[in-house]
């Protein structure tokens, strides 16, 4: 009991002196405000201060009368010719006024649109080939990334619709290929890429996945030589080098496993040589440190692991 007496007239003190300074700031704002109060506040004070603070009274009143007043008369004056002006206009002109106004706005509704159309007019827009374009591109949007999420029969629900708008394209064939692909049906994944490359053949994911196909399967010889044409063309393609690399280690090549490796940026725009040499660690059976490398990995490119995690699960490498 006798330590908590201190402390409720600690807060009783706090809270008079803050209800105090609160009253005082009101009772000094309303005084301010009110200019009788103030008059009364300023005889206060000269009662007790005539002399210093005479001057300053004058001093107020003298620019009361100099600058207040007159502005107070200049902005009445103002207020009633407007009153009066406005009392003279008469009612059809104060319509014309409204009604001008009205259209103006409109007006610069309509200008706005205008300058907001689409790039394309309207008779674009119409085109039935257009919209057929349009549409596709969707599909094959929405394919891509069922497949991404491994929704297999939402694809191919997408991919049919695809092949009803335009049979014999490429990316029906391509598209197909990757959901058999994930399905582990590599002799028809790579008759649908076979098919796609026949339409387009200088498509880089109908390539690419051709060769991923040869890879799933095991055929490395195989994967590595549609790799090695691809790299010809692309030659710093770290994706590339990286699958290049892996074709390598598969076969036991350790020179050019040495040389794939090397060409790799270790700050490359991909955590490729972070993987690389963790498959070399893994196939050594140093687990310990590859796994710091991937954790290494994931900490310097975040968002763009993925596939390389799934290329090392695939191989059996976690």
């Amino acid at each position: 009991m006798t330590t908590d007496k201190p402390k409720k007239l600690l807060v009783r003190r706090l809270i008079e002196a803050v209800g105090g300074a609160v009253l005082f700031v009101i009772r000094l704002w309303m005084l301010l405000v009110n200019p009788r109060r103030l008059r009364a506040l300023l005889r206060l004070i000269r009662r007790k201060f005539r002399k210093p603070l005479g001057r300053m009274a004058d001093r107020a009143r003298r620019f009361r009368r100099r600058w207040t007043r007159p502005l107070e008369v200049r902005l009445k004056l103002l207020w009633r010719r407007i009153v009066q002006a406005h009392r003279r206009t008469s009612v059809p002109t104060l319509r014309t006024r409204y009604l001008t106004g009205f259209a103006v706005v409109i007006f610069g509704g309509a200008l706005l649109a205008w300058l907001a159309r689409p790039t394309k007019s309207p008779d674009e827009l119409r085109n039935p080939a257009i919209a057929r374009e349009i549409h596709m591109a969707k599909l094959v949007d929405q394919a891509a990334e069922m497949i991404r999420q491994n929704k297999l029969s939402k694809a191919e629900a997408r991919i049919r619709e695809l092949e009803e708008i335009q049979p014999d394209h490429p990316l029906v064939f391509a598209l197909r290929g990757a959901v058999n692909s994930l399905r582990k049906d590599y002799d028809a994944a790579r008759k649908e890429f076979a098919r796609a490359l026949e339409l387009k053949p200088d498509d880089y994911m109908a390539n690419f996945n051709a060769a991923e196909v040869e890879f799933a399967a095991g055929n490395y010889a195989a994967a590595q030589e549609r790799f090695q044409k691809m790299y010809e063309k692309k030659t710093r393609d770290e994706v590339l080098i990286f699958r290049l690399f892996l074709c390598s280690l598969q076969r036991g090549d350790s020179r050019r496993q040495e040389l794939l490796l090397a060409r790799m940026p270790r700050t490359g725009k991909t955590p490729a040589w972070y993987y690389a040499s963790a498959a070399q660690l893994f196939k050594a059976g140093r687990k310990s440190e590859a796994r710091h490398l991937i954790k290494s990995a994931r900490v310097f490119y975040p968002g763009k692991t993925g596939f390389f995690d799934k290329t090392l699960e695939s191989l059996g490498w976690r």
